[in-house]
């Protein structure tokens, strides 16, 4: 649970960098590579803090070959990695990441600033994960983008069992990762730089964090469901 908030939290955090550095005027490669390397710096010691826990969790764990758990999480796991293969490849055949959710950020970086692309439809709609998607292009690598929106769709099944094992149990957490996992738009969708998937992971977070709050009525769950709300809201408000 720390580690998906945490992980929500850090790329919220990047993308508003993102936005600030772009109504700034300042969206250059050796700037986003500086505020990059902050945050990374920043998150990898979140991460440190978490390692004893997780290590601790999988140390608990006894694989049984037997069980239709063991082969649930084989399945999923084969799955994210196909979809990991397929990811980095050089983006091709998908209209929408070709046509503006990758050529809006590169226009972006040209013109060092959220310029406005009048010939450009995509340029009219919200750009939330195209935030993350500049600071990719700003590494001219435009297979990192695509591994970003698929990272979303692995941290969605790490939230669907941490949510339910919360509050239901972590079988029935499995199951919903697994099915999730093969849901066909996300097995499309993910490996490519849409938003789709992006926009899903942070819904779930989102009510994840509303879920905490009506159960334990602590105020920073409800301020944080409000920021992950805002957060995908913006993308289906223009």
């Amino acid at each position: 649970e720390e580690v998906c908030f945490s992980l929500a939290i850090g790329f919220g955090v990047l993308q508003l960098c993102v936005l600030t550095l772009g109504l700034s005027h300042l969206l250059y490669a050796p700037i986003l590579w500086g505020v990059t390397g902050v945050w990374a710096v920043v998150g990898f010691r979140e991460i440190v803090q978490h390692r004893g826990g997780i290590v601790e969790s999988f140390g608990k764990l006894r694989p049984n070959v037997r069980s239709v758990y063991f082969w649930l999480v084989v399945v999923l796991v084969a799955g994210q990695a196909q979809g990991f293969i397929r990811a980095l490849a050089p983006p091709h055949g998908a209209t929408d990441p070709l046509a503006y959710q990758l050529a809006l950020p590169r226009l972006f970086l040209i013109h060092h600033y959220l310029s406005f692309e009048p010939t450009i439809t995509g340029a009219l709609y919200p750009s939330n994960m195209g935030l993350l998607y500049i600071v990719c292009l700003a590494f001219t690598n435009t297979s990192l983008a695509q591994v970003i929106h698929w990272l979303m769709g692995a941290l969605t099944c790490l939230a669907l069992v941490g949510f339910c094992w919360r509050y239901l149990d972590w079988r029935s957490g499995l199951w919903a990762a697994t099915i999730f996992g093969f849901v066909p738009i996300v097995v499309m969708f993910g490996p490519k730089a849409y938003v789709d998937v992006g926009l899903c992971f942070f819904q779930v977070m989102a009510f994840w964090a509303l879920f905490n709050w009506l159960a334990t009525r602590q105020p920073q769950m409800l301020v944080l469901a409000g920021l992950l709300w805002e957060h995908f809201l913006g993308v289906l408000l223009r």
